[in-house]
């Protein structure tokens, strides 16, 4: 790579959870930033992807008994200046107009893969100059994007899997068609060491909150959110549309109180 044209961002192929990604804006940059890459990997193999401006989503489909079968399509959040994911809201808010579009890349992308059962999770883009794949995964997604995508979809997304596998014949009591908008956020707090957590059990009094796991206890150090496992615990909210899902999250994660000393 002798000049760069486009931003682009460093990751070592070892790793998941976005540990030791980092963002190259200038060539000066290219070596210290390589150097800090591999620091991750203990082959020092690293990937340089062109970093894509846009509204990032992700595709959760199967391919089974000979057909594909897109279940739903989730909204990312990031936080900010970073690239790990601060929650995931299902479904899409734009889903409906681009469904053409989502049938067809999966199709495209099966057929090319060579993909004839299991799950499929694809992340991709939403840019100003069209949708731009990002990753294709063989395995179901994660960060509790499933269980979201259930919840919202009314769907199972798992009982087909199995009954292939098993050679049982199934088939769906319906089609499964957008019942609730529902979320996973992920918690953010100071830095420090935890002193004290409180309001979990008026957490567990919200309707709209289906699950929450808090990941960290009383004398654990909170480090600043680099990578997926810094994050301090995670909460599921559903409700009627994105609106009430969004006003229930604020109400919950005001009530989670982690204290820093």
């Amino acid at each position: 790579m002798e000049y760069i044209s486009a931003s682009y961002h460093l990751k070592p192929r070892s790793q998941q959870g976005s540990i030791g990604v980092i963002k190259v804006e200038k060539k000066e940059d290219i070596e210290a930033c390589f150097k800090e890459c591999s620091k991750h990997d203990e082959e020092k193999s690293v990937l340089a992807e062109e970093f894509i401006e846009g509204q990032e989503i992700s595709i959760e489909a199967v391919v089974c008994q000979g057909k594909v079968d897109i279940f739903g399509v989730t909204e990312k959040l990031l936080y900010p200046g970073t690239f790990v994911e601060s929650g995931h809201i299902s479904p899409y808010k734009h889903k409906e107009k681009h469904q053409d579009l989502y049938k067809n890349l999966v199709k495209e992308v099966v057929h090319a893969m060579g993909i004839v059962f299991g799950p499929l999770h694809i992340e991709g883009y939403h840019t100003n100059k069209g949708f731009v794949v990002g990753e294709v995964h063989t395995r179901y997604g994660g960060d509790n994007i499933v269980t979201i995508t259930e919840i919202a979809m009314k769907c199972d997304m798992h009982t087909p899997i199995f009954a292939e596998l098993a050679g049982i014949p199934y088939q769906p009591e319906r089609k499964h068609a957008q019942s609730e908008v529902c979320a996973v956020r992920f918690l953010e707090t100071n830095q420090g060491v935890v002193r004290a957590i409180k309001g979990i059990s008026d957490l567990k009094m919200m309707g709209n909150v289906v699950d929450f796991h808090v990941n960290c206890s009383v004398g654990d150090r909170i480090r600043p959110i680099k990578n997926s496992y810094d994050r301090a615990g995670w909460m599921i909210v559903k409700g009627k549309n994105e609106r009430e899902v969004n006003h229930a999250l604020h109400d919950a994660i005001d009530k989670i109180k982690i204290i820093i000393r």
